[in-house]
């Protein structure tokens, strides 16, 4: 049983890109940093019927998420929060000093 189970849908464009499954190999070694072990299931279609820990659901955009966030996603899920919905940072409505540059037109 993995301490994160990854489910993440791929968009039909971008399944075969080198430079998505690098960025998503990327979020599972963040992952497994944060959590100690993950599991990771392209396109399952449903959430596995077998026990895990606590589930990444990631749908068919590229996405970036490093260890500091999936470390205190674990650390809410820790403290008895049944979900945890992470936003991107640019919808979060926190006005910084400096433009985020994102990886989503990879």
């Amino acid at each position: 049983m993995p301490a994160l189970q990854i489910l993440k849908a791929l968009a039909a464009e971008t399944a075969d890109s080198p430079e998505m499954r690098y960025l998503l190999s990327q979020v599972v070694l963040e992952a497994r940093r944060a959590f100690g072990d993950a599991a990771l299931a392209i396109d399952p279609g449903e959430v596995p019927a077998e026990p895990c820990g606590a589930y990444l659901l990631l749908g068919p955009q590229n996405v970036l998420i490093g260890e500091r966030s999936l470390r205190a996603m674990r650390d809410r899920l820790a403290a008895g929060v049944p979900q945890v919905r992470p936003i991107r940072r640019t919808d979060s409505g926190i006005d910084l000093e400096e433009p985020i540059y994102t990886l989503r037109a990879f």
